[in-house]
């Protein structure tokens, strides 16, 4: 969603032919609340609330391409890729942190979509005159 920001806001930069058009904040708050209540979700998600699901990410700053970090909020809007998130909270529960899931066999999935792509491999052969 972080790339996604980043195409949202220079889309609108573009099509108003206005450079202010829509500003890091805004494309934040299109992210995660105002995004949420466009999904009629904003009742459970898009805020950290008591009541609402504890869904958050870590972003680590210190990268290159986020450097020097005047402005939180255009360093995640515009520079951020999301390989920068280092912890992910779904639900208040831990689902990645540092590099390794909790919760799933990275290794398991990354096999099983070998097998998943020489199968599509040898079904697009079969196919070809």
């Amino acid at each position: 969603i972080l790339q996604e920001m980043d195409t949202a806001a220079k889309l609108q930069k573009v099509f108003l032919h206005d450079n202010s058009a829509m500003g890091a904040v805004h494309a934040l708050d299109l992210a995660t609340l105002s995004g949420a209540e466009a999904l009629g979700l904003g009742d459970k998600v898009g805020s950290l609330e008591a009541g609402k699901a504890a869904d958050l990410i870590v972003v680590g700053l210190s990268h290159p391409h986020l450097q020097p970090l005047h402005d939180v909020p255009s360093q995640l809007a515009y520079s951020a890729t999301g390989l920068e998130v280092e912890t992910v909270f779904c639900n208040g529960k831990l689902l990645f942190d540092r590099g390794e899931f909790k919760t799933l066999d990275a290794n398991r999935i990354l096999a099983e979509a070998e097998v998943w792509r020489d199968r599509i491999r040898k079904k697009v052969e079969e196919l070809e005159p």
